[in-house]
């Protein structure tokens, strides 16, 4: 097995390779080529012919993937979803076609070419034991480049996507074209999903429901150059994404998540978050605002900013972060500094969060009025005169977590107490 970044969705690969090199080296070179072998990626067997030469300044490539002993089956084997939820009993048909194609040279400025084709007609999938079957999956996509150093030659399609789910329907396809430089992004996603339906396609965990509905109808067509340029008639993102309705159970779960209703409008300018009106256990929670650039951030890794309020009548956090750790755990912490990561802050998110609960219980204070300002940016965590009235009195926090040197993140929080209470300060805290 192995892990790779960029593949993290492979969570695990088995490989049983039989492979025949022939090796051919001289003084400068070194030749491998490819043979008589066979390779296994969870169920997915395919073999790859060709050579890979390494030269005194450069390397000559020129591979092919041959997959035609696949099936569909075995290429879902490489989707978590599929191969985690009983994929041995999984009952498939469909026609598949997979190939793919590396060739040209490698060196420091220079990628080779290549040339990868997925094609999926009329197949379905079927659980024994659920009474729905994925019916009618249709995929067409690939990606092409002439190698050099010319990235922006790079092509990505999905002319085709579409699957049924009884009276479920998902379509969704995708273009993409001068990524370095200009991108130009063209892609439609329709969907319309009764969300309690899903048990009956796909197995769930024990305890674990969806009940809701899902309706997606999103439009986008355009270059980056027409947004940076505010050219919004040029550029086309119109549509919306709407849950309601929403009721997820799972024994992970103190309680059922209810979400009465979310909605996002897309606009060439920004994100919408119209409304977001949720529940879980005594817990609600209200959340509207916008978010700014998330083309530019999906495309070119560009910041993304937004723009929040969250109002709540009454957050339990007690109930929606229980304590996690065990006397093992506090023993092992007491023996020393943890081992685990420190909690970094993206660099390239820029989110406010305007902050107004009414009234907040955690680790048994009963606090009321918290308001203030929660901001992300630039890798820095900043609390801005966030108040609570707490203790018989007031406390204000105000200060920032700092993460820019990711192996040693700083804090620097001030408290500010105003007529607190000693003795429910003392009852609170340990002195």
């Amino acid at each position: 097995s192995f892990d790779m970044e960029g593949l993290s969705y492979l969570t695990e690969v088995k490989t049983d390779a039989v492979i025949n090199l022939l090796m051919e080296c001289t003084e400068k070179t070194s030749k491998f080529t490819l043979k008589e072998n066979e390779i296994k990626l969870n169920a997915l067997v395919f073999s790859i012919d060709g050579f890979y030469e390494m030269l005194e300044n450069k390397d000559k490539i020129d591979l092919k993937l041959n997959a035609s002993k696949a099936s569909f089956k075995d290429f879902l084997s490489l989707i978590p979803t599929f191969y985690q939820s009983g994929y041995e009993s999984m009952v498939t048909s469909g026609n598949l076609a997979l190939d793919a194609e590396v060739k040209g040279e490698l060196d420091e400025k220079n990628l080779p070419g290549w040339d990868v084709n997925l094609a999926v007609g009329n197949a379905s999938i079927k659980y024994p034991g659920l009474p729905g079957k994925i019916s009618n999956i249709q995929v067409k996509a690939g990606s092409t480049y002439e190698g050099g150093e010319d990235l922006d030659k790079l092509t990505v399609d999905v002319t085709k996507f579409h699957a049924n789910l009884s009276k479920n329907t998902i379509d969704a396809d995708l273009k993409l074209r001068n990524v370095m430089t200009d991108p130009f992004i063209q892609s439609k996603i329709k969907a319309n999903v009764n969300l309690a339906t899903l048990k009956d396609f796909v197995p769930m965990e024990e305890g674990e429901s969806y009940s809701g509905i899902l309706d997606a109808d999103v439009n986008i067509k355009g270059r980056m150059s027409s947004l940076e340029k505010e050219d919004f008639e040029a550029f086309t993102a119109e549509g919306t994404l709407l849950l309601s309705k929403m009721n997820y159970k799972s024994k992970s779960l103190p309680d059922d998540v209810n979400i009465e209703r979310m909605k996002f409008t897309f606009s060439p300018k920004d994100l919408a978050l119209n409304e977001l009106n949720a529940k879980m256990g005594k817990s609600d929670f209200a959340i509207d605002g916008k978010v700014d650039n998330y083309f530019g951030y999906l495309l070119r890794d560009e910041t993304i900013k937004g723009d929040f309020n969250f109002n709540s009548n009454y957050l339990d956090l007690d109930q929606l972060m229980p304590a996690s750790e065990t006397p093992e755990t506090e023993a092992k912490s007491a023996e020393g500094p943890a081992s685990e990561e420190p909690l970094l802050i993206p660099g390239n998110v820029d989110f406010k969060l305007n902050t107004n609960i009414k009234t907040l219980q955690y680790d048994g204070l009963d606090i009321k009025n918290v308001t203030g300002v929660v901001r992300l940016k630039e890798e820095v965590a900043t609390l801005d005169n966030l108040t609570m009235n707490t203790m018989g009195g007031t406390v204000g926090l105000k200060g920032n977590y700092d993460t820019k040197n990711h192996s040693k993140p700083k804090m620097d929080i001030g408290f500010s107490l105003k007529e607190v209470d000693i003795n429910q300060l003392a009852s609170n805290f340990l002195t």
